[in-house]
């Protein structure tokens, strides 16, 4: 995970000189260079009453006005989703377009006018950047501010006292703008303070939002300090926050991301981490204390929607329970068994498998797909299903690595089997929530080779049931890659019908309780041959589940269900086995109709 590369430059004197000033949030930054970018487009669009330069270049000056306006605009509106890097691109293209206005209005009387907006790009790059991308950016408008008024032919000693001046405003602005990293600094401990972690994690909370690496918090409580500090005084007690701090330095990826949060209470962002690791992590915080000393600690994972003040609630709650549960502990948010790390740790060693159920066509009992289903061979407890694991891992956020390694694996199968058939995997909600959840898709399609169109994501009707915008965008985005969308366990829930027809679905799996009523005494088929009638009448393809009995495949296949499976067509299997039966069950039926 990127963001743990930060580590060997926290906290160093050298990182001082990587880091962009406290005052730099993303809102500051895209109100102050869109505010830059619409002066800057208004002074150009201002007449000068100067008719000497010709209409081809009066056109060329308004047309660098008018796009310095619309990117000013954009800045407001959208700056703040915008990638960080991209301001450096942003304030260099500023800079040309000053320039370039500038030259276009050589032999005008008023054509050093414009040079005073130099100033604008350059306070940006001495406020905004670090203070090596601050000589850097600098550096840049100083030249180009000379080569403008060199080609407009400005007397040296005016270049070289605009220059000059353009370059004590930079180192000004520059010095006054990291005066505020004092403000955010502990005086004892040297780590961030509360208003540090606040920006820090408004920022990371900002960046989790638009797709970036999950994020987890962890509070710590230094057990029974009060005490401490009572008996050995207040010297002994700052010594024990030192200590604690200067330990910590050592354990935390970015000691950046470390800070006292107030009295004997610390804090710690982790951006890219789950709850599992973050758990494991303030584990190792809670072991590394000088001797003699113990912590409460509470730990939460970032949810999709989460603000910054909901996850350090979390966090806090999970601490209040650690101190209620005897103190000198570690909880997670929603995880007191510690089930997220155990699911963490089992992907990472391999203790997850997939067995494939097949997908059989009723028509000619022929084989046209695999279902992929996720098991996890638990050294101690055996196989175990996902009703005994999957719920944890929604809540805890460790579903999206598990359900990243399973369309991985799903793709690679599918790839090694016939051409025509499809593979289908399971998603959840927690997923779809996810900005970034297609483009990983497109990315594990791509890795994996397999065609998008012979991939299907199955999903229950509680998504659509859920109103998330995010979700059906997703869902959009999806079916725009070529990827089928299959709505599972159709009428088992409360959804209206009018989802099938609002949203993206492409096959239609019927829950499997219509099936199961076929066999039973009395049964009435009017629902389910009502479902497969309306599935067909919306061009969907409807598949029946659970199919355990030859007489049930027989009734979905006279009420023109498309396809079923069940036990009785073939179990889920790994794929070692034999997870393309040589001839299902129904094959063997003479009243099987054939193509």
């Amino acid at each position: 995970m990127k963001w743990r590369s930060l580590g060997s430059s926290g906290g160093s004197p050298a990182g001082a000189y990587r880091r962009a000033p406290a005052l730099a949030t993303m809102t500051t930054l895209s109100r102050s260079t869109g505010a830059f970018y619409l002066l800057g487009g208004i002074g150009s669009l201002l007449p000068d009453g100067d008719f000497v330069v010709s209409p081809a270049k009066q056109l060329g000056i308004a047309t660098i006005g008018y796009v310095a306006i619309a990117v000013g605009l954009a800045l407001l509106l959208t700056g703040r989703r915008w990638p960080r890097p991209s301001y450096h691109v942003i304030v260099v293209g500023g800079t040309w377009m000053i320039a370039g206005s500038i030259m276009l209005g050589k032999g005008s009387a008023s054509a050093e006018d414009p040079l005073i907006l130099f100033a604008l790009p350059l306070i940006a790059s001495a406020a905004f950047f670090s203070w090596r991308g601050a000589v850097v950016q600098g550096v840049i408008v100083l030249v180009t501010a000379v080569v403008a008024m060199l080609y407009v032919g400005a007397l040296p000693a005016h270049i070289v006292i605009f220059v000059a001046g353009l370059a004590c405003v930079g180192g000004a602005v520059a010095w006054l703008s990291r005066l505020n990293e004092r403000v955010e600094e502990d005086p004892l401990t040297r780590l961030g303070n509360r208003r540090a972690m606040a920006r820090h994690l408004e920022a990371a909370v900002d960046h989790a939002t638009r797709g970036g690496p999950g994020l987890a918090v962890v509070m710590l409580d230094l057990d029974h300090f009060k005490a401490a500090n009572d008996s050995g005084g207040h010297a002994a007690g700052d010594d024990l926050l030192v200590d604690c701090a200067t330990r910590w330095r050592t354990i935390v990826p970015d000691s950046r991301l470390l800070f006292r949060y107030g009295g004997d209470e610390f804090a710690v962002l982790l951006p890219g981490f789950a709850l599992g690791e973050a758990t494991e992590l303030a584990e190792r915080l809670r072991t590394g204390l000088p001797r003699g000393a113990t912590a409460s600690i509470g730990v939460a994972a970032w949810q999709r929607g989460d603000s910054s003040s909901l996850l350090v609630g979390r966090a806090d709650v999970a601490l209040y329970e650690a101190k209620a549960g005897g103190r000198d502990r570690t909880v997670a948010y929603g995880d007191p068994g510690h089930g997220a790390r155990e699911i963490e740790d089992a992907l990472r060693s391999g203790q997850f498998v997939l067995h494939y159920q097949p997908v059989i066509s009723l028509a000619d009992g022929t084989v046209r797909g695999i279902e992929a289903l996720i098991r996890w061979q638990h050294p101690e407890r055996g196989l175990l299903a996902p009703a005994e694991f999957l719920a944890v891992a929604e809540r805890t956020g460790s579903i999206r690595e598990l359900g990243a390694w399973t369309l991985g694996q799903a793709c690679t199968t599918g790839m090694s089997g016939p051409a025509d058939h499809a593979v289908s995997v399971n998603v959840t909600i927690t997923e779809l929530r996810q900005p970034c959840y297609a483009a990983m898709v497109a990315q594990t399609l791509e890795r994996t080779g397999l065609d998008p169109r012979r991939l299907v994501m199955e999903v229950t009707e509680g998504v659509y049931a859920e109103h998330d915008q995010q979700v059906i965008s997703t869902l959009g985005d999806l079916r725009g890659l070529g990827v089928l969308v299959a709505l599972d366990d159709f009428g088992s829930g409360w959804s209206s019908l009018r989802w099938l027809t609002s949203f993206p679905v492409d096959i239609l799996k019927i829950d499997g309780s219509f099936v199961h009523a076929i066999d039973e005494p009395g049964s009435r088929l009017e629902v389910l041959s009502a479902i497969i009638k309306l599935g067909k009448e919306l061009g969907l393809h409807v598949v029946g589940e659970q199919v355990e009995t030859e007489n049930q495949a027989r009734v979905l296949r006279e009420l023109g269900c498309d396809s079923a499976q069940g036990f009785h067509l073939g179990r889920p299997e790994p794929r070692s086995t034999r997870p393309y039966p040589a001839e299902p069950p129904i094959a063997r039926s003479a009243s099987a109709p054939t193509p």
